[in-house]
């Protein structure tokens, strides 16, 4: 509503003498002050208002709650005040997702609007981190560190970073100074149950995401995470609350049900898991893929989940012809499931594609083999992180067997401990990759 609406008492004074004259002077006098002081609250609350909309989407990206930040820089924006600012943020919010580049065109337009160029590559140095490469953040961590510019997103750009990288034993390290400076942050105990994963620590990872959770009530990934950790130990009923947890938070429902979905099919419970499978609307390919980035989950084999959990469903209905389909879908997704495959080759041989069954077998079977000489490779590396040929090697299994980005990410890695590694920079040649660029 307009300031002037408060003018509206005085306006019987300025049309009609006659009414002032019954007045006396002190009424209108206390009448003008009153107006003039509720102007200046008024003006001074649009001033303000823009400031208090960045604090509280900078205090969002600290609980973890993208979508209240994303409300809050959406309506500070609306002011038409602080621009440069808002575009950081944005930019700082399109990075949390790993859009890359909207984050870059929102960096160049909060450097066009004049914002702190330091700050602006600061966001950058942090995007290629947790994209994997570490080289700028660590130029510069020691100084980030000692200065306690922004900890909390320092830390977190380059614990995932290490993960990506597999330097586990340096990302616990870090993650015990974090978690020392800044008790109160939910992201620490996150990463935290997201590292003992990697180890195998399924108690201590359940413990993480739970401690994450009580930090930040409305983070999502963290719910979602936690359920994904009890079901790996079974406890079904318990994961489905938090995934029903997780969908409430979400805007983007998909994961949330196709886990519920699981949890009832491994309770064989199978009308249940197929009412929660036939709930996965069709959604906006782009907001699927934010929200499993977001989520911690890789993107591709994430899609081919819901194909998965349908073909798992319909295998254990004895419906087969339904399963080889649905499996046949969820392997041109992630041809490098290969829990996939082994279920695909059994519904194969239950109706009568015995030819077809045994090369998906045989496939499954080679890449069994060589997925346990990358365990052997990776206990290698937690005694020595700097061992650069088993540090390759796991890259190019994981290249072949498991993920073409995560093999390209170790590769990277390997460059880090020797630089002129010939045979890595052949590869990421041929695979025309920028190493300086996320």
């Amino acid at each position: 509503m307009s300031p002037f609406f408060i003018l509206l008492p005085l306006f019987p004074l300025l049309f009609f003498p006659s009414v002032s004259r019954r007045i006396s002077r002190t009424v209108v006098y206390r009448s003008v002050v009153l107006m003039a002081v509720l102007l200046l609250l008024l003006g001074g609350a649009y001033w303000y208002y823009p400031g208090y909309c960045a604090g509280r989407a900078r205090h969002a990206f600290f609980e973890q709650n993208l979508p209240a930040a994303l409300g809050w820089i959406d309506r500070g924006e609306a002011t038409g005040l602080r621009r440069p600012e808002f575009a950081f943020l944005r930019a700082r919010y399109f990075r949390k997702r790993s859009r890359f580049p909207e984050m870059a065109h929102q960096l160049q337009v909060a450097k066009a609007l004049g914002y702190d160029e330091y700050v602006l590559q600061r966001e950058q140095w942090l995007a290629l981190a947790q994209s994997g490469k570490m080289d700028e953040l660590e130029k510069h961590f020691a100084e980030l560190l000692q200065n306690g510019e922004e900890l909390s997103e320092v830390c977190d750009a380059y614990i995932r970073g290490c993960i990506l990288q597999y330097r586990i034993d340096e990302a616990f390290q870090l993650l015990a100074k974090w978690e020392s400076d800044i008790p109160g942050d939910p992201q620490a105990p996150f990463l935290k149950g997201r590292l003992l994963e990697h180890v195998s620590d399924m108690e201590g990872a359940e413990k993480a995401f739970r401690k994450s959770l009580e930090l930040s009530p409305r983070y999502a990934a963290a719910a979602y995470n936690l359920a994904r950790i009890l079901v790996i130990k079974q406890k079904y009923e318990q994961a489905i609350h938090y995934y029903e947890l997780s969908n409430r938070l979400m805007k983007v429902k998909q994961p949330g049900l196709i886990g519920i979905a699981e949890c009832y099919l491994q309770l064989q419970q199978y009308e249940k898991a197929r009412e929660y499978l036939d709930r996965c609307e069709e959604e906006d390919e782009k907001e699927l893929e934010d929200a499993y980035r977001y989520l911690g989950d890789p993107v591709v084999k994430a899609k081919a989940k819901y194909f998965v959990v349908n073909g798992k469903l319909e295998l254990a209905m004895g419906h087969y012809p339904k399963a080889v389909q649905y499996y046949e879908q969820a392997i041109a997704i992630d041809p490098y499931d290969w829990e996939a495959r082994y279920s695909y080759s059994i519904a194969l041989k239950r109706v009568g594609r015995d030819k077809e069954a045994a090369q998906e077998a045989e496939k499954v079977t080679e890449a069994n083999k060589a997925l346990a000489k990358t365990d052997v490779l990776i206990d290698k590396l937690r005694k020595n992180p700097a061992d650069v040929e088993s540090r390759y090697q796991v890259g190019l299994l994981i290249l072949k067997y498991i993920s073409e980005s995560q093999g390209l990410t170790w590769l990277r890695s390997v460059l880090k401990y020797d630089p002129h590694h010939e045979a890595t920079l052949e590869i990421l040649r041929k695979y025309e990759l920028s190493i300086n660029s996320p």
